[in-house]
């Protein structure tokens, strides 16, 4: 059964899931490649995090994603 139901998703949402401080020492001194970027969202989380990067290399090769 599919749901619209955004409690569903609150039960599992993990804040920073990608890049949390515990596990990672990011700096601001970071070359960030994401491959399979969409639009940069991971990108963008991980500036929110750390501040700026020393430089991101952000790539979609799905055209399909692209287009959206």
């Amino acid at each position: 059964m599919v749901s619209k139901d955004s409690r569903y998703l609150k039960a599992i949402y993990k804040d920073n899931e990608y890049f949390q401080k515990q596990i990672f020492n990011i700096t601001n001194n970071e070359v960030f490649v994401d491959c399979g970027s969409y639009h940069g969202e991971d990108t963008i989380e991980l500036m929110n995090i750390v501040g700026n990067i020393k430089k991101a290399y952000c790539f979609e090769p799905d055209k399909k994603i692209l287009d959206t």
